[in-house]
């Protein structure tokens, strides 16, 4: 069986200072986190829940989980500080 990617692009707030997480490839998929790798802990969360609903709402049943990135996206002055 052939696994798919889902490309998941973070980008930090600096102004809520956050990281917000959202995928072109998965409607839905919207999160934040104060760190980025509790953002990754979450997006590991959140894309099998997802995909499971959308499996479920097309076909009636559930997905297994797919394998996926996160893209991190840090402005330039968060990585002087």
């Amino acid at each position: 069986m052939k696994k798919s990617t889902i490309t998941v692009h973070a980008v930090w707030d600096d102004a809520a200072h956050v990281w917000t997480a959202t995928s072109d490839g998965l409607p839905g998929l919207v999160t934040e986190a104060a760190s980025l790798d509790e953002l990754a802990e979450e997006v590991k969360v959140l894309v099998p829940q997802l995909l499971a609903l959308q499996k479920r709402s097309a076909a009636g049943e559930a997905s297994s989980a797919p394998f996926h990135r996160l893209v991190a996206e840090v402005p330039v002055a968060a990585m002087v500080q």
